[in-house]
């Protein structure tokens, strides 16, 4: 790699000697150079473009990590409070059923009794009328 202190990209006097040897005259050679040399030296990336690229990473993983941090703490308390309002309404359905269910029973008891005064006050008719029947027979 690179050293901070080196000179990166293009030696000047050998390419300005280069073209003189072409057949460029010396002004025309170190314009050519000046022209074509800055921008090779400015596309070029350094120690410290690599370290601060480096640099910005970190700090985005770090703000991603503490993103999903943050976004995880939140969903888990939004998850809590639907759980604890599940609960809630399922013992509330659960109170109702139970309520539903004594009112039925007080229903079924009620009518279970009245059938069974009917019963027996059918049973009572009907030996009223066998033994109606025997006493009024010859």
């Amino acid at each position: 790699m690179f050293d901070a202190m080196e000179p990166i990209g293009l030696d000047t006097l050998k390419a300005t000697r280069t073209l003189q040897a072409a057949g460029f005259d010396p002004a025309q050679a170190e314009a050519l150079v000046t022209v074509f040399g800055g921008p090779v030296l400015a596309n070029v990336a350094t120690k410290e473009d690599f370290r601060d690229l480096r640099a910005e990473f970190r700090d985005f993983r770090t703000e991603i990590k503490a993103d999903f941090e943050q976004l995880r703490t939140e969903t888990k308390v939004e998850i809590d409070g639907l759980r604890t309002e599940f609960k809630a309404d399922i013992a509330g359905v659960r109170a109702e059923l139970k309520a539903d269910i004594a009112g039925l029973r007080g229903e079924f008891v009620t009518k279970a009794q009245m059938y069974r005064l009917l019963l027996v006050q059918a049973t009572v008719i009907v030996g009223l009328v066998v033994g109606l029947q025997q006493l009024l027979q010859p």
